[in-house]
């Protein structure tokens, strides 16, 4: 009988220990969608606590603005072209480094006109239109201990076309684009407001368009490709985009800007997991302890009483 009193307790202890790591840490659920704004640091957006996390801080990207952020959810890798029309790489671990120079991307490392201002990742490949053309690059990597290796560029030349209640041509100044892996279709959004889609199964041949009149957004689907984002570079304002009809219905309250009026300069894709170490709450952690003791206190009564009612106590 005395035995059990200490089991008693430890099993309270080992039940409400569960319970205190369950309230003590913040959850992690949601998409962590990954952005670089006009500073050249990176930050994660959790989408469902619409509150933003900076993820790198930047000591060596060149200076000037960088665009064209792109992230390889498989390896947890980013990539996006700095002020000198370079393609950069980062790993979480250090600094970004140069991965591939604007002379094999096919830009002039003089000139910031000509620094796209779109791209997304997808099947082992970096993918970016040039400003102002129809010309869709593929920068592909061949893998070496999880790093890219060996890039490879391919240029598609799409021609246009109308669809829904989009025009049958348009200028590809972006905006961003943004790819869903699960299907193999890209779709971008313009300056002007156009929403498009290219079938990427196969060799890309033709954008079509989808819509038209919407706000000037940068573009990154959720973790599982089952909600597109947007969010407008001025004000920082967050849509939802409807991929069948192309609209944007702006999200209330859910506007965030960097050092300024500015919201992103540009969204990569995004994670099911956060980054971000979770803190634990004292409050919570308050709580539960002190729900600890009281069970404790009441195991102890109970224990007491049976003892007394045996004759033992």
């Amino acid at each position: 009988m005395l035995l059990q009193r200490p089991v008693n307790r430890l099993s309270a202890v080992a039940g409400l220990a569960v319970v205190v790591a369950a309230m003590s840490t913040a959850p992690a659920f949601g998409a962590f969608i990954y952005g670089i704004d006009d500073n050249n640091n990176i930050h994660e957006v959790n989408t469902d606590t619409q509150s933003s996390t900076t993820v790198y801080t930047n000591g060596t990207i060149p200076a000037g603005v960088s665009n064209a952020f792109a992230y390889d959810t498989a390896r947890d890798q980013f990539f996006f072209i700095d002020s000198n029309n370079d393609l950069q790489f980062w790993t979480r671990v250090g600094n970004p480094s140069t991965l591939v120079s604007a002379a094999t991307l096919g830009l002039n490392p003089s000139d910031p006109a000509e620094q796209p201002q779109n791209a997304a990742y997808y099947n082992n490949a970096y993918w970016f239109f040039y400003e102002g053309t129809n010309t869709l690059n593929r920068v592909s990597f061949t893998y070496a201990g999880g790093l890219p290796t060996t890039p490879v560029v391919d240029d598609f030349n799409l021609s246009q076309a109308a669809g829904g209640t989009g025009p049958a041509s348009w200028t590809n100044t972006f905006g961003d684009i943004a790819i869903n892996t699960t299907t193999g279709i890209l779709y971008g959004a313009t300056q002007s407001g156009v929403f498009f889609s290219v079938d990427l199964n196969g060799t890309p041949t033709t954008a079509t368009s989808i819509s038209q009149g919407n706000p000037s957004l940068q573009l990154s689907f959720n973790d599982d490709y089952s909600i597109l984002y947007g969010q407008a570079f001025t004000g920082g304002q967050w849509y939802t985009v409807n991929t069948t009809t192309g609209a944007a219905t702006s999200i209330p309250g859910f506007a965030i800007t960097f050092g300024g009026t500015d919201g992103l300069r540009d969204l990569g894709g995004a994670a099911s997991t956060s980054a971000v170490v979770p803190e634990i709450d004292p409050a919570s952690f308050g709580s539960a302890f002190a729900m600890l003791l009281g069970v404790l206190a009441l195991i102890e009564r109970r224990s007491l009483r049976r003892l007394s009612l045996s004759g033992i106590a």
